[in-house]
């Protein structure tokens, strides 16, 4: 038995995917087969745009930077905090063996 994999699409993709629809006037589902995509992934990229455009999304994850920071310094203070964990237990440790 195989892994099957996911698709990934780029942001340029699904823009032009997408201008298929606005632009040059295919319905979702005409679209949608003229590119061997599902109806739902294009109606969900459409909807995706018009929350947040794909030209300003970075990486696979479709975030923006803003969301990229936000998600880098919360795995920042979770290193932290770890560390902060550590050091609490082994304050605690020098200090039963002091006695």
């Amino acid at each position: 038995m195989t892994k099957q994999t996911r698709k990934s699409y780029t942001p340029e993709y699904k823009l032009e995917a997408i201008a298929l629809v606005r632009k040059q006037g295919f319905s979702i589902s005409q679209a949608a087969a003229h590119l061997d995509l599902n109806h739902n992934i294009l109606r969900r990229w459409l909807k995706e745009h018009d929350a947040q455009p794909f030209n300003d999304y970075q990486g696979k994850a479709g975030m923006t930077p803003e969301q990229k920071q936000l998600r880098d310094l919360e795995k920042r203070i979770r290193e932290l905090e770890v560390e902060n964990d550590i050091l609490k237990k082994a304050n605690s440790y020098f200090a039963k063996h002091m006695k």
